[in-house]
């Protein structure tokens, strides 16, 4: 999608209003931390960043009408989960909020972002679980609830499957500052 933006010479050209200035500067915020001291969370926070700053592109260049609405749809869908996590909201629900049938938006999400809705619902869902993690006093049910995990439990092996080490794991790094969390005993 970005790269159909992109100049002859290889570069993004889009005018930026306050509001996209300030998306940007929020982003740069978020990845300050771990500029400056790689941490576990670092890769998922940048992968956000990456969609976010997209997202911003996309949006602030309204060059072709039929990529403002495939962008359009992709952004109603993935709001309205974001709102939506914790009730683990179906595809086809999101479709019908998006106002398009659940193939043409999952045909959007690869055309839009080059992933699956699931992809996207996974990184969106482990993005809010990293965030809650963070503080200590959050119990891991909570967790689960927040992000549409049927349980705790669920969660737990969602997240070890898709990082290969446990919440658990993942926290005392956090909390320790170490680089790579220690694998949990199974």
């Amino acid at each position: 999608m970005l790269t159909r933006l992109l100049n002859p010479k290889g570069f993004l050209e889009i005018a930026l209003n306050r509001r996209n200035i300030h998306q940007i500067r929020e982003l740069a915020s978020k990845v300050q931390r771990y500029w400056n001291r790689p941490a576990p969370g670092m890769m998922i926070c940048y992968e956000h960043v990456l969609m976010a700053l997209s997202l911003v592109a996309c949006d602030a260049s309204q060059s072709e009408e039929a990529t403002s609405y495939h962008q359009s749809r992709v952004n109603a869908a993935i709001l309205w989960f974001a709102k939506r996590m914790e009730d683990n909201p179906a595809f086809p629900e999101m479709a019908r909020a998006a106002g398009v049938s659940t193939a043409h938006l999952r045909r959007l999400f690869h055309q839009v972002l080059h992933a699956s809705p699931n992809q996207i619902m996974d990184q969106m869902r482990f993005q809010r679980a990293m965030q809650l993690m963070s503080d200590p006093a959050m119990k891991l049910e909570s967790v689960a609830d927040c992000c549409g995990f049927g349980s705790a439990s669920a969660f737990s092996r969602a997240f070890k499957s898709q990082f290969g080490f446990s919440p658990q794991s993942w926290r005392r790094a956090e909390s320790c500052g170490d680089r790579v969390p220690r694998q949990s005993k199974v």
